[in-house]
């Protein structure tokens, strides 16, 4: 029988300057989730929302993204962003910005992928989610961080990333829940090769990255519970709140 997977909820909560984030160790490094709680955001994108991409003030984005790293303890100037497109591509530590300040300039042009890896110090990377999974990993080459939605999950995001730094432990971060993810019967189809993903047309994307973890030799998983639709006090969703919706994020940092 497989090893379940472990909750983490309370004990990987840490707060600080009015902001709200899990966060958990990795081997090498450690993640960080965030939730909405802080920030600067105005409706309907109150709180830590750190996109400008669905209509937010760019300005007000920067503001949150530098208020986050400073609690969190991570130089602005390390963090790895991409122009996420729902792929199954990753970058390394050298690709992962157009210039030093990206993480601070929301409308920075940025290389496109939906994943980073990296190894040290020096390396720090950030995907946002408003729904689907932020899956972080660490292993004995480094960390990696994926933003894993449907699409991501059937083009091999995660094993990519498992192969990227030879992971040995991962960490999901919340997205939609079974409760209110419902798909069509050619989403269903993608997912037919692993057993209790699904319910009817509901589909639980974390059963499905847990699945392909464990079949990609990842032994410790661990997760944060709950479902970004169902909790709009503490998360976006695109689902919940169409458009005009904020993004919570997930960050990785390397240590020496």
């Amino acid at each position: 029988m497989a090893e379940r997977v472990r909750s983490l909820d309370a004990e990987s909560i840490r707060r600080r300057d009015g902001l709200e984030w899990h966060q958990v160790g990795l081997p090498a490094g450690r993640a960080v989730f965030t939730t909405r709680i802080g920030g600067v955001g105005v409706p309907p994108y109150e709180g830590l929302n750190l996109s400008s991409l669905t209509g937010e003030d760019p300005a007000r984005v920067s503001e949150n993204r530098a208020r986050l790293a400073a609690a969190i303890g991570f130089d602005p100037l390390k963090i790895a962003v991409a122009e996420q497109v729902h792929g199954a591509d990753l970058i390394g530590p050298s690709e992962g910005r157009s210039r030093s300040d990206a993480y601070l300039d929301p409308a920075a042009a940025l290389p496109r992928a939906d994943g980073h890896f990296g190894s040290g110090p020096d390396f720090a990377a950030m995907v946002m989610v408003a729904d689907c999974l932020p899956v972080a990993l660490g292993g004995a080459a480094g960390v990696a961080l994926v933003h894993a939605g449907r699409r991501g999950l059937a083009g091999g995001i995660i094993e990519r990333a498992v192969a990227a730094v030879d992971a040995a432990v991962a960490v999901i971060g919340v997205g939609i829940g079974p409760c209110c993810y419902q798909v069509g019967p050619e989403v269903l189809a993608q997912f037919s090769a692993h057993s209790a993903v699904a319910r009817g047309r509901m589909l639980d994307l974390r059963a499905v990255a847990v699945a392909i973890l464990r079949g990609a030799g990842v032994g410790e998983i661990s997760q944060i519970d709950g479902c970004s639709r169902c909790d709009g006090e503490r998360y976006f969703s695109h689902r919940r709140d169409g458009l005009a919706s904020g993004r919570h994020g997930a960050l990785v940092g390397g240590v020496a």
